[in-house]
């Protein structure tokens, strides 16, 4: 469940109890696996913000509210980029014994994503709990649009990492079928990373149930504009290498 230690395993308040402090033996199985990956010529890819779930012990207003990875509020609010620093900063400057290399350091990393299918352009910003509306309403008064304030995040997220935290490997900002407003807002990123599925599968009652979910099965050469093909076609970026 996760990379975190349980810093208050008696309680069984989840919003009790504070993330970022890395488990031990999470880690030593994120070490292995890095390792054995690299030994055998295959590459990683690693992304900071995907399924986290921030709580009220992080400091997080209302973060019970915001969901997994607190999208989009994570793009904008002080103190969740603060602890997306902080957390990308251990991670990456930890030694993996087995590699004896630091993730920053590792040329078997070949990309790091800050943050997963993350946007201020696909969400009801209306939905937001409280102080999080109100912060992007006075945000995008004081940026004119929305695009400068993600625009904002990436850059000062690809300058700690790579100031800061010294990553050598290319940065994605989103890696997701992301809008032409959000590659925009990823100017300051090394690389426009895509996201697509074919055949997702689609879950009729509750979200992931893997006892209760449907596919199609049709081959993507029978899709219209070849399924994935087509909507990886549909943005031109020619400005910087485009990942899929």
């Amino acid at each position: 469940r996760g990379i975190f230690e349980d810093a208050a395993p008696l309680s069984k308040d989840s919003q009790a109890k504070p993330t970022g402090r890395l488990s031990a033996r999470q880690l030593d199985r994120l070490d292995h696996l890095v390792y054995q990956l690299k030994i055998r010529g295959i590459y990683i890819n690693i992304n900071l913000l995907v399924s986290r779930y921030f709580t009220e012990a992080d400091g997080v207003k209302n973060a019970k509210l915001l969901g997994m990875a607190a999208k989009p509020a994570s793009l904008f609010d002080a103190r969740l980029i603060e602890l997306q620093r902080a957390y990308a900063k251990e991670l990456l400057s930890h030694v993996n014994p087995y590699t004896g290399l630091a993730y920053k350091d590792d040329p078997a990393v070949c990309m790091i994503e800050i943050t997963n299918e993350n946007s201020l352009f696909d969400r009801d910003l209306e939905r937001l709990p409280p102080p999080y509306y109100e912060q992007i309403q006075e945000q995008a008064k004081h940026w004119k649009q929305l695009q400068a304030v993600e625009r904002k995040y990436f850059e000062s997220m690809t300058t700690y990492l790579k100031k800061d935290v010294g990553v050598k490997a290319p940065i994605a900002g989103i890696g997701w079928d992301a809008s032409v407003h959000d590659i925009a807002a990823q100017a300051s990123c090394d690389v426009i990373d895509h996201h697509a599925y074919w055949d997702h599968p689609r879950f009729p009652g509750k979200p992931y149930d893997q006892k209760n979910f449907t596919i199609h099965g049709k081959s993507i050469l029978a899709g219209a504009k070849f399924g994935l093909i087509g909507s990886i076609k549909r943005y031109e970026v020619t400005s910087k290498p485009y990942t899929v």
